[in-house]
């Protein structure tokens, strides 16, 4: 069986930063797709980038 959420799609508000980063990378270690949403694009950009990095992201 996958990861829980491996079908679910998630938008993290204020995931830039500070604890909607912190979600963001637990929603996506959960198996859920992250959309995150920043009104500080560079920030949300940043945290996308970690995500994809990931060795969870890859399998």
């Amino acid at each position: 069986m996958g990861p829980p959420l491996q079908t679910g799609l998630a938008y993290v508000t204020g995931g830039g930063q500070g604890i909607g980063r912190a979600f963001a990378h637990a929603l996506g270690e959960a198996g859920a797709k992250v959309a995150i949403v920043d009104l500080v694009l560079a920030k949300a950009e940043v945290v996308a980038e970690e995500l994809t990095m990931t060795d969870w992201h890859r399998e």
